[in-house]
């Protein structure tokens, strides 16, 4: 996991989000605990020399909603379409687990993720607000079924 945080705080500070955003990682400390334990997942993307070059949580909020969580993909990986497909995996998952409807939050800057989400079908449920401290001024639902309507194979 120390690699999996260190790529996370890069790609963070590339996006120059602010320190305490850089900080707050300590669902990382234990993931088994605040993902699997949380009726979840958390998995990495990793390139052939074993590197790992992405990664993406899920994480139950009630019985019917999970919350997405750390999807990130190295900045020299992106543009392949990376993000989609562990997106489309993830949704998949969802499904699987029994989840109807996705949430999540994501900071403004991360513009390329924000036109994913709304590609794949998720709606804004509020433009501000959000937590400061961790940039993740803007959110957004999924429900599965939309997502299927939209053609997302899950």
């Amino acid at each position: 996991m120390a690699r999996v945080r260190e790529l996370i705080e890069r790609i963070m500070r590339e996006l120059e989000l602010p320190e305490p955003a850089i900080q707050a990682l300590d669902d990382l400390d234990d993931v088994d605990r605040n993902y699997y334990r949380r009726d979840g997942i958390f998995e990495l993307l990793i390139d052939e020399d074993d590197r790992i070059i992405g990664c993406i949580g899920l994480r139950r909020l009630d019985a019917d909603t999970a919350e997405l969580r750390r999807m990130y993909v190295e900045a020299g990986w992106r543009g392949w379409g990376l993000g989609r497909l562990l997106l489309a995996h993830t949704l998949g998952r969802a499904a699987d687990l029994g989840y109807r409807r996705l949430e999540l939050s994501t900071a403004r800057c991360m513009t390329r993720a924000i036109g994913l989400y709304e590609a794949t079908g998720f709606e804004r449920l509020d433009v501000e607000g959000g937590n400061p401290d961790t940039a993740c001024e803007v959110r957004f639902a999924l429900e599965l079924d939309r997502a299927r309507g939209m053609g997302v194979a899950l």
